[in-house]
């Protein structure tokens, strides 16, 4: 039997040996990061991915598993992707771009853009600067005739013709004070070239203030907002359509539509106006932000 002394150069060998295998075993046995689940190819899946993926899919009614088994999938077809290069590819670094320019606007910008609102002086300022478009034109219902000539100006059938229309002119003035008299009555269905009307009493219903297209013309319309009382007749008017009287029968003055009775459409569009604006600026401050260099072609 061989005996070594504690002080043996073979035992400080030995220990020597054993430190150095129990360095080894130890490095073998070493516990893995708990976080990482599986790494396939370079690829690592960790805990928190998978749990983040469970929770989106909870919709789908998937087991824990199925989901890992997904991400396993995912993660070989992006190691191979990965492995050919398509990281590199022209058209998805775009992509991507796009997207980070989307996520950078969602995450910075949008938040801003969402706590905007309009107050009550914008509405007020808005309401003022677009009076018209917050003002109803005031409408005139009216009766009219029609008489249709093709002599010249100064001959005799035309000065004929003005004194026919001034005395039926007469005529309606002095029926007026009968009640059963309406518009133009019987003068309208013997006397006007205007077919629709003349069987109406001449009464063509309401015109509205600043609209022209109708068939007697721009003139008839300004003859028939000049008239102030109801019952008025216009003197004779004259267009390249004819030779017109005009009586007032009805009339609604222009509304002004008040700022509380602004509806929730004007101020959904204000708020994008104003939306629109801010974004631009933001925009605008970002890249004013960057150094920008421009080179000439």
């Amino acid at each position: 039997m061989i005996s070594f002394s504690p002080n043996s150069p073979l035992l400080s060998l030995r220990y020597l040996i054993l430190i150095f295998g129990l360095s080894l075993i130890l490095q073998g046995c070493k516990k893995k990061d708990a976080n990482i689940l599986a790494k396939v190819g370079d690829q690592e899946i960790h805990a928190d991915e998978l749990t983040q993926a469970y929770d989106q899919r909870k919709k789908k009614k998937l087991t824990k598993s199925e989901v890992f088994e997904d991400l396993l999938n995912q993660k070989a077809l992006l190691h191979k992707a990965y492995s050919i290069n398509l990281d590199k590819n022209t058209d998805l670094k775009k992509e991507l771009e796009k997207l980070l320019i989307q996520k950078y606007i969602e995450t910075e910008i949008a938040p801003k853009l969402q706590a905007l609102t309009i107050s009550a002086n914008e509405i007020k300022k808005y309401h003022s600067d677009n009076i018209d478009r917050f003002t109803k034109p005031g409408q005139r219902r009216i009766a009219i005739i029609q008489f249709k000539t093709k002599s010249e100006n100064k001959s005799n059938d035309y000065q004929n013709l003005l004194a026919k229309i001034n005395q039926i002119r007469a005529d309606a003035i002095t029926k007026s004070v009968d009640e059963k008299f309406i518009g133009f009555g019987e003068l309208a269905k013997n006397h006007s070239k205007d077919l629709p009307s003349s069987s109406r009493n001449g009464d063509v219903g309401w015109i509205v203030d600043g609209f022209h297209n109708y068939r007697w013309g721009q003139k008839v319309n300004e003859a028939a907002f000049d008239l102030k009382n109801i019952g008025d007749i216009s003197n004779i008017v004259v267009t390249d359509r004819g030779l017109y009287l005009v009586r007032l029968l009805d009339i609604r003055e222009s509304k002004i539509t008040p700022i509380e009775k602004i509806g929730s459409r004007t101020r959904n569009r204000l708020l994008e106006l104003k939306v629109i604006k801010e974004r631009k600026r933001l925009i605008n401050k970002i890249r004013d932000s960057v150094e920008v260099e421009i080179y000439e072609e």
